[in-house]
């Protein structure tokens, strides 16, 4: 299960939930599609959560696997 917190433009904060799986098999933005499933499939270790953000204004990203 991932979370997703997702701010708009007039600064609001929207909680969204979704799965891996409706990532890589449902139409989703190919940039947040690109960003979270690169994070995942980089697992460089063995926890069991990961996190992280990316900004699509600026283009600044963090992962943390």
């Amino acid at each position: 299960m991932l979370l997703l917190l997702i701010q708009t433009d007039d600064g609001n904060i929207w909680p969204r939930f979704t799965t891996e799986t409706s990532l890589r098999k449902d139409k989703w933005s190919e940039a947040v599609k690109q960003n979270i499933l690169g994070c995942l499939d980089s697992k460089k270790s063995g926890r069991r959560a990961s996190y992280g953000f990316f900004d699509l204004q600026n283009g600044r990203t963090h992962c943390h696997v």
